[in-house]
């Protein structure tokens, strides 16, 4: 066998979104995942389908284009378990908590219906670990039994619990069906049975063999059974065993007169009772094997869809994120989103540009010095800052460029490795750049950094044992705000003397005074005000010149009890809350709430929402999870100091098509009225208080405005600033 040599592709993906430029319509989802994690593939003649961590993405290999079908169109999760695919363009895909959905799809349009029989059924363990399909029937195989389900009529058949005599729920892994005989492999071993057989629902239906360690995997080769488990590959030669090899089996694939035999690293063809190595896997895992056009196809677990040929692997999957964590998020000024993957098991940092749609993936194995562990994402005047989780502190500049600063560079570690630098936050004054250390055995829980250099230290004035913080932020005084692991949030005021210790004043506030649980993140909004999220609900600091006095700190009541993870703020000063329980959307004062969104009610990949940034420019608002992002446009982008030009669009505008017509460059809280050009009021529009607004092309009696030029006027809030517009409006 030839050198095996490895090739990656990873393609921007089209159809779906065939250009990130084009304008986003109010009120749009898009999820943006990680899909080189393959758990199963189909091949048909011109595509192969993968299911993956991410969701299901097709591949077009001759044109090398992608299509990705996710939570924003229809499917119930992206976590793919097990998938199945039959010719007439059904996709059934299986999750890990007994949901399937059904894809039928035709000329890229996609309906799915939610199957929710398993997951509203009383077993305690609904996990379903294959679907394959037989003519009409649908074999669902799960960790209760084997379920039948008729396709043509979408119902359930059977369901074969109690398989084995003396097991009373067999997990069943694989099924194969040959000349009317079912053959299920299960935990316990193998059972048969006649197809038709009214019987297979009780024990008495099935003949059964045990086999120490279970049964994984069946494959068919000369109207002969074979299967395989960590003991080897064997062949069931009626109701005898016979042992072919000791390999340990993970898959099997016929294929036609042979069958492909994968170990989870290597690929082995059997044929003429010849066990022959034809492939090796140097990276990932092979979680799928299939044939197309005479070459080997894997789903790799980690590498997408790999193609094998002439010794060669090529690995395809579309452009993305490194990985599904999205533990903290920051967007620059030009637009562009930077994420922190994760402080345990991280995948790194990740750069998403949304006006070209393409990811760049910042990680070890591509920058040998840094670690994949990160924390915290900041943006700076002039560079993007990475808190890790033990490898210190990276900083991005124009180019994409890192430099750490780590233990050489004057960062203390952590009190058991002082080589394992935890930086969790990072914050820029003028040209000081401030650093949050986390657990440094010298006690030194802030670093100051002028240029490249570490220019002073601050331990805790308040506790020096108090060095478990997590979060810095900085007012308008230049007060440093500190979230504490301790349970406090400590504000630090230098008293505009940085190098004079003596006047520096530390105070910390906690449950006593008034927060009504430990501290999980702060922050500012645009009022000065300071949010508080615990664990058990939100706070505002209203008087953050005093906040031990009576009076100075609120609860917010519409959170009472939810675990707070993230906050941001809006254009219009709303807060957008993001808890264990989904997201939150609170008017400015948080008395009332506005919006709430979940992984039930939207999009969202999660409830467990960990991280929320705001795009001030666009509107868009990023929701952070371990399974991937989720992108709102929204009305609440900043509004402009001034009326200068009023920017419509589409222009002209067509109600029954377009669905809303823009009007951007508005003045905080402007109102917008709609007139004839003879000056008859059509609209009255009171925005959401942020740089735009929106009009559905109805008047006020509800009904479409017909064919004609209308004007658009925006005035400010107390009248004295006026924008005015003109558009075009055409039925059909």
């Amino acid at each position: 066998m030839k050198g095996v040599t490895l090739r990656i592709y990873f393609v921007t993906f089209v159809l779906f979104f065939t250009s990130a430029n084009l304008i986003s319509q109010f009120g749009e989802w898009r999820n943006y995942t990680d899909m080189k994690n393959v758990r199963k593939i189909f091949v048909s003649t011109n595509e192969i389908v993968a299911g993956t961590e991410g969701g299901i993405f097709i591949f077009y290999p001759d044109e090398r284009k992608f299509e990705k079908i996710l939570k924003v169109d229809g499917l119930y999760d992206v976590d793919i378990k097990t998938m199945a695919v039959i010719p007439d363009k059904n996709i059934f895909a299986g999750f890990s908590n007994g949901v399937i959905d059904i894809l039928n799809f035709s000329s890229k349009s996609y309906k799915v219906k939610h199957v929710f029989d398993i997951i509203n059924s009383p077993e305690p363990d609904k996990t379903i670990n294959f679907l394959k399909a037989y003519g009409d029937t649908l074999f669902i195989g799960t960790n209760f039994g084997l379920l039948t389900y008729r396709i043509s009529k979408q119902e359930f058949i059977d369901t074969y619990r109690r398989i084995f005599a003396d097991v009373e729920r067999s997990k069943v892994f694989d099924v194969e069906v040959l000349n009317d005989t079912i053959y299920v492999a299960t935990s316990e071993g193998v059972a048969k049975g006649y197809r038709f057989s009214q019987i297979l629902v009780s024990p008495m239906g099935w003949k059964t063999l045990r086999i120490s360690g279970g049964v994984k995997t069946f494959g068919v080769l000369r109207d002969r059974i074979y299967f395989g488990n960590s003991d080897g590959l064997f062949l069931l030669d009626g109701d005898n065993i016979v042992k072919i090899s000791s390999l340990p089996v993970n898959l099997i694939h016929s294929a036609g007169d042979s069958i492909l035999v994968s170990t989870g690293q290597e690929i082995f063809s059997y044929k003429d009772n010849q066990l022959q190595k034809i492939a090796e896997l140097l990276y990932g895992n092979i979680t799928d094997i299939s044939m197309w056009r005479n070459k080997i196809v894997a789903g790799v677990f980690s590498n997408g869809v790999g193609i094998f040929e002439n010794g060669e692997w090529d690995f395809y999957y579309p452009d993305g994120p490194n990985g599904n964590q999205f533990s903290n998020l920051a967007v620059d000024k030009d637009g562009n989103l930077w994420v922190a993957s994760s402080k345990f098991m991280g995948k790194g940092f990740y750069k998403f540009q949304p006006k070209e749609g393409k990811w760049k993936n910042f990680t070890k194995k591509n920058f040998s010095k840094m670690s994949d562990d990160c924390y915290r994402v900041r943006v700076g005047k002039n560079f993007v800052w990475i808190g890790t989780w033990g490898g210190g502190l990276i900083r991005v500049d124009e180019n994409d460029s890192l430099k750490i600063f780590s233990k050489n560079e004057g960062v203390m570690g952590v009190v058991e490795d002082t080589n394992f630098v935890v930086v969790t936050d990072i914050a820029e004054q003028g040209d000081y750049t401030w650093i949050l250390n986390y657990k440094p055995r010298n006690l030194n829980i802030i670093y100051l950094m002028r240029g490249d250099s570490i220019v002073y230290s601050f331990v805790n004035g308040y506790n020096l044992s108090h060095y478990l913080n997590i979060q810095l932020e900085l007012d308008e005084k230049g007060r440093k705000w500190i979230v504490s692991e301790h349970g406090f949030i400590f504000a630090f005021d230098d008293n505009g003397t940085i190098f004079d210790k003596s006047d520096d004043k530390w105070i910390a506030i906690s449950k006593a005074e008034g927060l009504n649980g430990n501290p999980t993140v702060i922050k500012f909004d645009n009022r000065g005000d300071l949010w508080v999220g615990t664990n058990y609900g939100l706070n505002i600091i209203v008087n953050t010149d005093e906040p031990l006095k009576s009076g100075s700190i609120r609860n917010v009541f519409a959170l009472r009890d939810f675990y707070i993870n993230d906050i941001a703020i809006d254009g219009a000063n709303n807060k957008w809350v993001a808890t264990k329980n989904g997201v939150w959307v609170l008017s400015p004062d948080g008395t009332s709430v506005l919006a709430q969104y979940d992984a039930s009610n939207s999009p969202i990949l999660s409830d467990d929402v960990k991280a929320i940034a705001f795009d001030l420019n666009s509107g868009i608002v990023y929701f952070g999870t371990d399974k991937g992002l989720t992108t709102l446009k929204t009305e609440f982008a900043k509004p402009v100091e001034n009326f200068n030009t009023i920017k419509i669009y589409p222009n002209p505008f067509n109600p029954e098509r377009d669905l809303n017509v823009v009007i951007d460059g508005l003045v905080a809280n402007s109102t917008i009225k709609i007139f004839t050009i003879s000056g008859n009021l059509v609209k009255t529009i009171l925005t959401p208080g942020g740089r735009t607004g929106i009009w559905d092309g109805k008047d006020e009696k509800g009904q479409y405005a017909p064919t004609g030029i209308y004007i658009v006027v925006a005035y400010s809030e107390d009248g004295t600033q006026v924008g005015i517009g003109k558009l075009a409006v055409l039925r059909d």
